[in-house]
């Protein structure tokens, strides 16, 4: 799952930003989404995560329409506030351009916690609130409507939704007979591939992928932590808060 997440859907992990909050100060509950979208929306636009025609104006915008809902409904649901949990979500916006590895494709959210939570624990049975849920802060409700550790991870053969990232074990992807291991080069593929390799669209098989400075392919993609420039080649991947999510 794993997808850059964008306001929702867009899955999707910065010159210093210079900015009146400090990561380590407290996040009163009032302040939480205007802090974090400001924060977040200029790290990605100095970074240049956004494609043509997206500006920091429409990213605040969205995210703040969004950020807003979501905390109605985790209040209207009476999920408890966690300053903490909220304070992490800013200091994972990193704000250095820096490129960082990028989990497989098989990741979870393994060590976050959601900055509304409940308390129930692994095994509870579970409710979805928006994109919350009743589980403990370093939980997550599962498929089976039960709360789950995101850090345990599904195994071969177990069931997953593919439009739901980061349900299987890191090194595993979702696929029709549940979590799998990608396929290998030369193994026919949809989207994943093995380390080192890249699915070919229109061979439909995994080829090796191609490396910095060389031509992306009729594919367009480039190897790990690369990106398919505007003139064909691999380049320097995105910085790493340009796959970070939002908390909703």
């Amino acid at each position: 799952m794993t997808h850059v997440v964008y306001a929702g859907n867009v899955r999707m992990g910065v010159v210093a930003v210079m900015l009146s909050l400090g990561a380590s100060a407290c996040v009163r509950e009032e302040k939480l989404v205007d802090r974090f979208v400001e924060k977040y929306c200029e790290a990605r636009w100095s970074c240049g995560c956004e494609g043509p025609g997206l500006t920091q104006v429409h990213c605040e915008s969205m995210l703040t329409r969004a950020g807003d809902e979501a905390q109605a409904a985790a209040q209207d649901a009476g999920l408890e506030y966690d300053r903490e949990c909220a304070k992490d979500w800013l200091r994972a916006i990193d704000d250095s351009c820096t490129v960082q590895p990028m989990p497989s494709s098989g990741t979870s959210m393994c060590g976050s916690c959601a900055p509304y939570h409940g308390n129930r624990r692994v095994g509870e049975a579970c409710e979805h609130l928006g994109p919350w849920s009743n589980c403990a802060g370093e939980l997550r409700c599962g498929l089976s409507d039960q709360c789950e550790d995101p850090c345990e991870g599904a195994h071969v053969g177990d069931y997953c939704d593919y439009d739901v990232g980061g349900q299987c074990q890191n090194g595993l992807v979702c696929g029709d007979d549940g979590c799998t291991h990608p396929p290998a080069l030369g193994e026919p593929c949809f989207s994943y591939c093995s380390a080192g390799g890249a699915c070919d669209s229109d061979q439909g098989v995994c080829v090796a992928a191609p490396r910095f400075g060389e031509p992306c392919g009729s594919f367009d993609v480039c190897g790990r932590n690369l990106r398919c420039t505007e003139d064909g080649t691999c380049d320097m991947g995105l910085a790493t808060v340009c796959a970070l999510g939002t908390p909703w």
